[in-house]
């Protein structure tokens, strides 16, 4: 059972898709970027919710 290429082959399947929006969207690699940007800072307040311990050290840095 080989699980890899079906995991790349699921990655570079949603970078294509993404790469497809950006260019229908004409969506820039500066606003790309921007995007990347929220999206981290969005995993960071989910991980903080998530991670009881460490919820009010990350409230208290921002």
């Amino acid at each position: 059972m080989e699980l890899m290429p079906n995991v790349q082959n699921k990655a570079k399947t949603t970078e294509d898709l993404i790469l497809s929006l950006c260019i229908a969207r004409r969506i820039s690699p500066m606003q790309l970027a921007n995007l990347a940007v929220r999206l981290s800072h969005l995993e960071a307040v989910l991980d903080a919710q998530t991670d009881k311990g460490n919820q009010r050290a990350y409230i208290s840095s921002n």
